[in-house]
C-alpha cells in the first residue's frame, strides 16, 4: 500500500526538478524509489523504508549530484541565471554606491555596486556589465534623446585605402582584380 505513496512522491519530486534545475530534488526522487523498492520488500515496515528511502538520497546527494552539477556546467554554451544578467536593464531601488544598492529587474530585486564608483540615483535606470560574487556591478544606462528637436550629428568620412606595395618577383601573389581567377594565387610570369 505505500510503495504507491512512495511512486507518487517520487514522480512529483521529478516533474518538480523540472523548474528548479539543481538536481536536488531528482536525487530526493531517487530516494523515494529506493523506500518504494523497500516497501515492496517490507510492506509492513515503514521505518524501514523511510530509512532506505533517507540513506539513497542523502548518498545520491552527496555522490551523484556533484557529479551532474559539473557535467551540466560544463557544457559548451552554459550560462547561469547570474551570469545572464550582464547585458540586463533596470531601475535602482536603492541608491548605488561603490560598496552596496540594490537594483530591480525583471521584477527581481538584487544587490549592486557601481561600476564605476560613481553614485546612482534611485528610479535611475541602469545596464548589468559583470558579475562579481554576488553583486551585479551596473553604470547608468545612457541617456537618449525623448523630445523631437534637432540632434546634431557628424559623420566622418572613412579614410582611403593607401594602395598596395607592389609584389616581389617570385613570390605568391594575391588578386590584382577582385574576383579575377586567373590572377588568384598564381605565380607571376618569369
Amino acid at each position: 500500500m505505500f510503495w504507491i505513496l512512495w511512486l507518487v512522491l517520487a514522480i512529483g519530486l521529478a516533474i518538480a526538478e523540472l523548474h528548479s534545475g539543481d538536481f536536488t530534488l531528482l536525487m530526493f526522487s531517487g530516494g523515494c524509489l529506493a523506500g518504494l523498492a523497500a516497501a515492496l520488500v517490507f510492506p509492513d515496515l515503514i521505518w524501514a523504508q523511510a530509512i532506505v528511502a533517507a540513506i539513497a538520497a542523502g548518498i545520491l546527494l552527496w555522490a551523484l549530484r556533484p557529479t551532474l552539477l559539473h557535467r551540466v556546467r560544463s557544457m559548451p554554451g552554459y550560462r547561469s541565471s547570474l551570469d545572464r544578467m550582464v547585458g540586463s536593464s533596470g531601475i535602482v531601488t536603492q541608491a548605488i554606491t561603490a560598496e552596496s544598492g540594490e537594483v530591480k529587474i525583471d521584477g527581481e530585486v538584487w544587490s549592486a555596486r557601481s561600476l564605476y564608483g560613481h553614485e546612482i540615483p534611485v528610479d535611475a535606470t541602469i545596464d548589468v556589465y559583470e558579475v562579481d560574487g554576488t553583486f551585479l556591478m551596473v553604470a547608468l544606462q545612457p541617456e537618449l534623446p525623448t523630445a523631437p528637436g534637432h540632434v546634431e550629428t557628424h559623420v566622418a568620412e572613412p579614410p582611403k585605402p593607401s594602395p598596395a606595395p607592389a609584389p616581389k618577383p617570385g613570390l605568391i601573389t594575391p588578386p590584382t582584380q577582385p574576383g579575377d581567377p586567373s590572377t588568384f594565387w598564381a605565380r607571376p610570369a618569369s
